[in-house]
């Protein structure tokens, strides 16, 4: 039966290692704070699914001034991917992703 993801971090990249093995059992993706600032040159190469998934199936929610990549960056690197990823933008100040609200709304 198809799952829904959601993955933070580092696990945003593991997430799309699944999406690209079996992606017809994927039905959708939530993707919460993609390091940016940790990713290494080359690395980018884990989110390619990104360009081919539904994008209607995909949400990002990523914290204003996250310390591993602040929402700006990492709406410039998912955009490069696919500019029609929903991407939402939430004020704080960390590396804490606990929207349990958007992540049931999102999945309904």
């Amino acid at each position: 039966q198809p799952v829904n993801i959601i993955a933070t971090s580092i696990g945003t990249a593991v997430a799309m290692g699944v999406v690209r093995q079996k992606p017809g059992q994927v039905n959708k993706i939530i993707l919460c704070g993609v390091p940016t600032r940790d990713l290494n040159p080359g690395d980018e190469v884990y989110y390619e699914p990104l360009r081919t998934f539904p994008a209607e199936n995909i949400l990002g929610i990523q914290n204003e001034n996250d310390n591993h990549g602040s929402f700006a960056e990492a709406e410039k690197f998912i955009y490069a991917f696919n500019p029609k990823i929903k991407i939402l933008s939430k004020p704080r100040w960390d590396h804490e992703y606990l929207y349990t609200e958007d992540f049931v709304k999102f999945l309904q």
